[in-house]
């Protein structure tokens, strides 16, 4: 038999998960999921659920620290599953448990600059409405001998852009200008004035080298059409130049 345990974050206070050949489906594999832990308390027995939670960085050292902590400290950001070969021996009633402390602040100098924001905690209790029994197991080669160990690093969508594991999110670009059909018409109307003064300036510097005469026209006396048509070719070449 095969029993795979979980680590989070360094913390392996989780019971395990046998695979026998009884767990197989017809095809031949097998597949659980793990949403939680099981624990048992003067409560008696619940559900706490994992769920990602905001990881506290901070500067400094807060005070010594036993060897088990600060290594626990270490792997956070991490999920290990680790397999052994393991043998049944009888049934057995949950026993109460005490949960290690989960790591949920940690200083910068522990994580040596990783882009590291979440860790995993577990939720509120969830009663359970039937009674839970296990199977008592031991392992067969010792703590020492695994089959395997699969390590899982966990990050924020944040976190992987930061440490260039997925592409940064575009920067969004200016805004597109409003579209012609779209200015108020005093605007319109400014387009059209500084287009006819271009155009009126050009006329009469154009006579002059050809030593002829010109007459102004006056703004106020174009059309409507004509006003909307210089405002436009103003528009166009403010936008492309």
């Amino acid at each position: 038999m095969i029993a795979f345990y979980f680590m989070l974050n360094g913390v392996d206070d989780g019971p395990g998960q046998l695979c026998g050949k009884g767990h197989l489906d017809e095809d031949g594999t097998w597949e659980f999921i793990v949403p939680s832990w099981e624990v048992t308390d003067d409560d008696g027995t619940h559900l706490r659920r994992f769920r990602f939670t905001e990881l506290v960085v901070y500067e400094g050292f807060s005070g010594p620290r036993i060897p088990a902590e600060e290594a626990a400290m270490k792997k956070v950001g991490t999920i290990d599953v680790m397999v052994y070969r393991q043998k049944e021996t009888r049934i057995v009633k949950p026993k109460k448990c005490k949960l290690k402390k989960r790591i949920k602040e940690i200083p910068q100098k522990l994580i040596k600059g990783k882009a590291i924001s979440r860790t995993v905690d577990l939720g509120e209790k969830e009663k359970l409405d039937e009674e839970t029994v296990y199977q008592s197991t031991s392992l067969m080669d010792g703590e020492d001998h695994l089959i395997a160990i699969f390590q899982f690093k966990y990050r924020s969508r944040k976190d992987l852009q930061a440490e260039l594991i997925i592409p940064r999110s575009p920067s969004p670009g200016p805004p597109a200008p409003p579209s012609f059909e779209e200015l108020p018409e005093d605007e319109v109307n400014d387009l059209a004035m500084a287009a006819h003064m271009r155009a009126e300036n050009s006329h009469k510097i154009e006579a002059r080298v050809k030593g002829i005469a010109y007459v102004a026209r006056k703004f106020d006396d174009l059309t409507a059409e004509e006003r909307k048509k210089l405002a436009e070719n103003e528009w166009v070449l403010m936008n492309v130049s």
